[in-house]
């Protein structure tokens, strides 16, 4: 049993309002198996997240489950991150409940609760790896955030932008048939999509490029079932995986492979292992990180080694 001091924050908007019952579903295991002093509070955007947070660390929490999709994972993780580096906060735990719509932080899914991934074993809870990437945009803004599961650009950022401002139909599939949506999502995108050029940097090369799509792999699923190997070559270092000059059937075929977890190497697949690159663009694109999107045209990532600590 953990015996600490432990605050839940569940996102009962998540999967489009389908994380309220699926928390409903898991709270009385989730509690029995917490033990110790618990403090639950359910929100709906919009939400002063950090200023709650910033007010229950001063009461000595230092355990953190957050409930919701990848993005509610990332926002919190970023929070208690900037707290950590401000020196409000001396360290934290994280776990996290899956009630969002894919869920890959949770991915291989180990432990389930009434069929629902958790991560909530803070007793194994160890230090991982996380991506750090600053972003400048257009209107000379600038912005540093972490990522936990991956980054990308292309047709994954694209696809994501639709899924979280969704239309009619990705809308109505989101919270009855997950894959479905995140199938269909993938499909209008693809068919949307043109190459985008950029410059990137990586192991002291610079290549211009027509970015089909980038993905900056910690954890290698990327949305629903779609991934690529099932862990990293090595830990301490991205694994980075560019399509270049695709057309639409060289991307639908890639989709294929990466429902199988496959990603075949060839003129326009190419694979590259590195701590850092650099991604500029000459005007604004959207970058994904776990979800969650941001406009940008320079791109700065790095691998922060065995930096937060994460329950299993």
């Amino acid at each position: 049993m953990i015996e600490e001091k432990t605050l839940i924050v569940i996102n009962v908007a998540a999967n489009s309002g389908a994380a309220k019952c699926k928390w409903e579903t898991i709270e009385k295991e989730v509690l029995q198996y917490i033990g110790g002093e618990v403090i639950v509070r359910v929100y709906s955007p919009p939400f002063d997240l950090q200023s709650f947070f910033k007010e229950i660390i001063k009461q000595e929490y230092y355990q953190f489950i957050v409930g919701g999709g990848d993005g509610t994972i990332n926002f919190a993780a970023n929070i208690l991150y900037e707290l950590q580096v401000q020196g409000l906060l001396k360290s934290f735990t994280l776990g996290a409940l899956a009630l969002g719509s894919s869920n890959d932080f949770f991915k291989p899914m180990a432990h389930l609760i009434n069929g629902i991934p958790v991560r909530i074993n803070i007793k194994s809870a160890r230090f991982e790896d996380i991506g750090s990437v600053k972003i400048d945009n257009s209107n000379g803004e600038k912005l540093e955030k972490i990522f936990l599961v991956n980054a990308g650009l292309g047709v994954t950022a694209d696809a994501n932008f639709l899924f979280n401002n969704p239309n009619k139909l990705i809308n109505f599939l989101k919270p009855k048939a997950t894959q479905l949506a995140i199938l269909a999502t993938a499909l209008i995108t693809i068919f949307k999509h043109s190459n985008k050029t950029i410059t990137i940097r990586i192991q002291k090369k610079i290549i211009e490029v027509a970015m089909s799509n980038l993905s900056i792999i910690l954890i290698p699923y990327i949305s629903g079932s779609f991934h690529y190997n099932k862990e990293r070559s090595e830990k301490n270092r991205f694994d980075i995986f560019l399509c270049k000059e695709m057309g639409r059937l060289s991307l639908l075929k890639t989709l294929i492979d990466l429902s199988r977890g496959e990603f075949k190497i060839g003129k326009d697949r190419i694979v590259y292992y590195s701590k850092n690159l650099r991604i500029k663009s000459k005007k604004d694109i959207p970058l994904e990180i776990d979800g969650e999107i941001f406009l940008g045209r320079s791109f700065d990532f790095e691998l922060i080694s065995k930096k937060i600590c994460l329950a299993t």
